[in-house]
């Protein structure tokens, strides 16, 4: 993955597998189009490098750990 919320995403996604016929088809719908967009891909893995980890800010703060950076 190219982001740690990428990481945390594909770990539920191998935790829970989807089960529902129609999720599944989404999903790799989701994938396919991705596949056959080669640019996009690549624009967006250099954008989600560059982009904070929204999930870990927002959950430092609601437990009123964070600090500077955050």
């Amino acid at each position: 993955t190219q982001s740690a919320a990428g990481a945390r995403s594909l770990h539920a996604a191998i935790s829970a597998p989807l089960t529902v016929k129609e999720s599944i088809d989404a999903r790799l719908e989701a994938v396919g189009y991705f596949m056959e967009q080669g640019g996009l891909c690549t624009s967006l893995r250099a954008s989600l490098k560059e982009t904070a980890d929204l999930e870990r800010i927002v959950t430092r703060l609601v437990m009123k750990r964070g600090g500077p950076r955050d």
